[in-house]
Formats: structure tokens, sequence, C-alpha cells
């Protein structure tokens, strides 16, 4: 019995999945270089994703703060003040995304454009410059150059 309940399940799935393997003709739109805005429906589903993530996730901004003042200022200040700033944007972003949760089919702010910057909380934030790794390893490889009189 299980035997034959396991083909028909494997029949029907090869019978749904057959239809993604069809060739489909090209598109006959023809193609534009502006970016499509999203769908009312697609706005509205990412404003809600995006609500629960931030809801969900805003204490990373916790850990997130302590490294970027650390990585900035220095090691002392992104013990003290890391947590104390990371504090603060666990509240926002814990805020903003419950705001965005409950408010979700309202297009507020207009066209659902996010409350925060950045939009997710493991995105870079754009205030912060970024640096790489060869910039800090020539910065601490570069020598002084001597006074000229």
């Amino acid at each position: 019995m299980q035997g034959l309940i396991r083909m028909v399940l494997m029949g029907l799935l090869l019978v749904l999945v057959m239809p993604a393997w069809a060739d489909e003709p090209p598109s006959q739109v023809p193609a534009t270089d502006e970016p499509k805005e999203p769908g009312l429906a697609a706005q509205i589903g990412t404003k809600l994703a995006r609500g629960l993530t931030n809801f969900g996730f805003g204490w990373v901004e916790i850990p997130k703060q302590i490294y970027l003042v650390g990585r900035d200022r220095g090691w002392l200040a992104g013990t003290f003040r890391g947590p104390a700033e990371g504090l603060g944007m666990f509240g926002a972003r814990t805020i903003a995304g419950m705001y965005e949760i409950f408010s979700f089919p309202v297009p507020l702010p207009p066209h659902y454009q996010p409350l925060m910057q950045p939009e997710f909380v493991w995105q870079p934030d754009p205030a912060w410059p970024v640096r790489s790794a060869s910039a800090t390893v020539d910065a601490a490889t570069e020598s002084p150059q001597p006074a000229t009189p």
C-alpha cells in the first residue's frame, strides 16, 4: 500500500513539474531600459515582510553598533558607547517594524518606502563609511614622512 502511495505521489510531482521544463516563446513586449516599479501587491508584501523582519530582528542592532562604533572610534568607545547606540537603534527599529506591521496596507510613507535606512538590519548603513581591508592595511603600513626644513 505504501509503495502505491509513493508511486502516485511521484507521478503527481512529475506532472506538476513538467510545465516548468517547457520552452516559453520570447516575450512580444519590447524591452525597455527603465526599471519597472513593483506592483501594488508586491509593495504591500514588501512592507509587511520588512515590518516583521525589523520587529523580530531589531535586537541585532546592539552587536552591530558595538562593532561599528568599535571599528570607527576604537575598542574603548565600542565597549561603552556601542551598546548605548545599539539599544537606541534597537528601540527605533523595533518600533518602526511594529508600525509597518500594523500599517502595511496603507501607503504611508508614500509608495511604501521604508521608515529607516538601511531597510534591514543586515544591510550596510549609508551613514557609516565602508572601509576596505586594503585601505586599512595601507594606512597601518604607511611610514611617516620626515619633516623637511
